[in-house]
């Protein structure tokens, strides 16, 4: 199972130079009027609305966004979760790993085993597994049991299996197709289980797409894209690469310049940029020089921070810029979009405050 990335703030400005791996299905975050906030006289986090008004109290040690109505919290040592009106809903297992809900289920670890819970916290899919992967808008998600050599299958939410486990690894569907390795190499199926493209000697493929997936030839070789029957269209040409989000993938060339081209391989933004983020929310984080700026796919410049401030993002109409004040302290604050202040606050850099589209 994958984990998040709870990133600090010294460490989100590394993160911008480093590749990540491809995200899976991707769904919304934001569909919540509710920001979280830290309050700097209580020391917990809540939730502010547009014009940085509390709508939900600042009375937890951690607080996530909003995903499917729904957004983890810590509070008093544990995990629950807690919807837009506010009322909080207590975890089935305690001390377990819990992530965000997608598609009306989230993914729960404890002891190196995994299952699904439902939106009432029920448990949906017994905690019976070594891996799952999280519901896809198809209804399936991957697994693979709890034995030595136990093979990754597919099956839906209440653990009826769709493709019966053959796979020595296998990745999210992604608009009705999923990438599987069968024998040491690659292959995509369907949701049926039938192939559209076997026996691909690459290092790794992604899913852009139904019809477009990013292939490492070698290890010493770059990136390149080929369609589902596994026809390179795209030469490897790319050394490193970000998310694919919002129909936009950015990749970097030869000469270490970022740029960003569609999935089939045609250029959206230029390869002129030093770092440049994954594409959220129609907007992506960018670094030139010593300059951060929020630009949008059209290179539109939502917002420059200049070298001082850093913008993590635009997050449903507001944008959450960082400003590094020293080794121990960090100013946040979140701006409309038209550079109006909303809410602010000064936190440690390990305050745990979760950068959505870093994480995987």
């Amino acid at each position: 199972m994958k984990q998040k990335l709870f990133l600090t703030a010294s460490a989100l400005v590394l993160a911008l130079l480093m590749t990540s791996c491809a995200s899976d299905e991707k769904y919304s975050y934001y569909n919540a009027g509710h920001w979280p906030a830290y309050d700097t006289n209580t020391q917990k986090w809540g939730y502010i609305d547009r014009a940085g008004k509390f709508t939900i109290e600042p009375s937890y040690s951690s607080a996530d966004y909003f995903c499917d109505g729904l957004a983890l919290v810590k509070k008093d040592g544990a995990d629950c979760y807690v919807d837009e009106q506010g009322k909080e809903f207590a975890v089935p297992v305690a001390d377990a790993y819990y992530e965000d809900f997608r598609n009306g289920f989230a993914v729960v670890e404890q002891d190196d085993s995994c299952g699904l819970i439902n939106r009432r916290f029920e448990i949906a899919l017994p905690l019976h597994y070594k891996t799952v992967g999280h519901v896809t808008a198809n209804r399936l998600l991957y697994y693979r049991e709890s034995t030595k050599d136990a093979k990754y299958g597919f099956c839906r939410p209440d653990g009826t299996v769709v493709i019966e486990p053959q796979f020595d690894r296998a990745k999210n569907f992604v608009g009705g197709r999923a990438v599987v390795v069968k024998d040491g190499k690659f292959a995509i199926i369907n949701a049926k289980g039938e192939y559209s493209a076997r026996d691909l000697s690459y290092v790794d493929v992604i899913s852009l797409s139904a019809t477009h997936f990013l292939f490492q030839k070698n290890l010493i070789g770059g990136y390149g894209i080929m369609d589902e029957a596994g026809n390179e269209i795209i030469e490897a040409r790319w050394s490193a690469y970000k998310p694919f989000a919002n129909g936009v993938l950015p990749v970097c060339d030869n000469s270490g310049k970022w740029g960003a081209v569609n999935e089939y391989g045609e250029t959206v933004l230029p390869f002129k940029y030093d770092a440049m983020d994954e594409f959220f929310d129609g907007y992506t984080v960018v670094k030139e020089g010593d300059n951060y700026k929020l630009i949008d796919a059209e290179e539109t410049v939502v917002f420059n921070g200049g070298s001082s401030d850093i913008p993590l993002g635009e997050f449903n109409g507001l944008i959450l810029v960082m400003r590094p004040n020293s080794l121990i302290n960090a100013e946040y604050r979140w701006q409309d979009m038209d550079g109006k202040f909303v809410y602010s606050w000064t936190g440690l850099l390990n305050a745990n405050f979760r950068v959505p589209f870093l994480r995987k």
